[in-house]
């Protein structure tokens, strides 16, 4: 799998400009002049910060490149190069959280930078403790490449030992600990009015897939939910040796229950029932924290059906995942 130069080039640049920044910050200050200096002046603040202060902001460089495969044969490598612009805001004492996400993609096949998805998340702290939060979690996307497009919207409740003293432990060799989240809810899909109308390009997603055309070739212009379930476990470690440096490697294990269709005699479509579908994606991953506000991170993902049954074939079966975040305020 080969990364590309442009992304090589920016992600040296910008990992050059953080580690600079940072000596500059820890270099000793100059001896203090006879006559007294003005006061330092406030951290200049973002706009936006202005009209909401707990505003924030980042940005993610991503370097993807994605292995197609059936059964032990390669079918493609597909390489895209995507800018993650985020912007988002807490409420109430950080109870509430949202953002949004605008994702710019350009493939391996086109020399063209295009819009393809947006997408905002909403966290509700319901319940804290000192196992981990229970939350009310809303996803929404919205696909905006290509000729159809289509919107997705879940509904769910979350766990998460994040940032969580539970699973964290001291040794000699630093810090070990695991995070755990659970998603348990609905997520409702919906189409383009066009018939036959296909969803935008998602790996191991079309319109048949997603219910939105029946047997015959209908189309369903609104679907019914799916009930889906998700559990994360991401052991890590972070070495006292180097500072910054985190190793993790785990699972993310995807349950879903989706309606099936089915077109009667005179043509009108309707449920017959919920296909249940499993899914893991193994994941390794390692990272290092350049400064206080930029993070890269390079991992191996690898999908597999059902519970660790078997490699998925005819989509992406393995990614390499290259990515350069950075806090902006």
């Amino acid at each position: 799998m080969k990364f590309s130069k442009a992304i090589v080039a920016m992600i040296a640049g910008v990992s050059f400009a953080g580690i600079a920044s940072a000596q500059d910050a820890a270099a000793p200050a100059a001896a203090a002049p006879a006559t007294a200096a003005p006061a330092a002046s406030a951290e200049k603040k973002a706009m936006i910060q202005e009209l909401i202060p707990t505003a924030y902001g980042s940005v993610e460089l991503r370097h993807k490149t994605n292995r197609v495969m059936t059964d032990d044969k390669v079918v493609e490598d597909n390489v895209q190069i995507q800018a993650r612009p985020s912007l988002g805001a807490t409420f109430f004492d950080g109870k509430l959280d949202a953002s949004a996400t605008y994702i710019f993609a350009k493939t391996n096949d086109s020399t063209a930078i295009k819009k393809s998805l947006i997408f905002s998340d909403v966290y509700l702290t319901a319940v804290e403790s000192k196992f981990g939060d229970l939350k009310a979690y809303v996803y929404s996307e919205y696909a905006a490449g290509g000729l159809d497009k289509f919107t997705s919207t879940s509904l769910m409740a979350y766990f998460s030992t994040d940032g969580k003293d539970i699973l964290k432990f001291s040794t000699g060799l630093g810090e070990v600990g695991a995070l755990f989240e659970e998603y348990v809810g609905p997520t409702y899909h919906s189409g383009t009015d066009q018939p036959n109308s296909k969803v935008a390009q998602r790996d191991g997603f079309d319109g048949r897939s997603l219910g939105l055309v029946g047997d015959a070739g209908d189309e369903v212009k609104q679907r019914d939910p799916d009930i889906s379930t998700i559990t994360v476990l991401l052991p890590y470690i972070k070495p006292s040796i180097v500072p910054g440096l985190k190793l993790s490697a785990g699972f993310e294990g995807y349950s879903t229950h989706a309606p099936k269709y089915e077109v009667s005699e005179s043509g009108n479509i309707s449920q017959n029932g919920y296909a249940l579908s499993k899914s893991v994606v193994n994941r390794a991953t390692i990272s290092y924290k350049l400064t206080d506000k930029v993070v890269i991170a390079n991992s191996v993902r690898q999908s597999v059906n059902g519970a660790w049954e078997s490699g998925v074939d005819n989509a992406s079966r393995w990614e390499n995942r290259l990515v350069l975040s950075a806090t902006l305020f």
